[in-house]
């Protein structure tokens, strides 16, 4: 499906959204951010990185 003009903002701000997560050590919640903005975006670097990083912080290392 084709992104609609909306994604074009959402994917930006989820991503900020899951790097304030880093911030606070929620990884959970990055998790859950990182995750939507890779449905709008799958090659999403800063969601893959992010989530990458919030897996790792789990110790989630199979699924990073």
């Amino acid at each position: 499906m084709a992104p609609g003009p909306r994604d074009a903002f959402a994917l930006p701000i989820l991503t900020n959204l899951a790097a304030c997560a880093l911030e606070l050590r929620d990884w959970k919640r990055c998790l859950l951010f990182c995750d939507h903005a890779l449905q709008l975006e799958p090659g999403s670097y800063r969601a893959l990185c992010r989530r990458g990083r919030a897996l790792c912080e789990l110790e989630r290392f199979a699924d990073a």
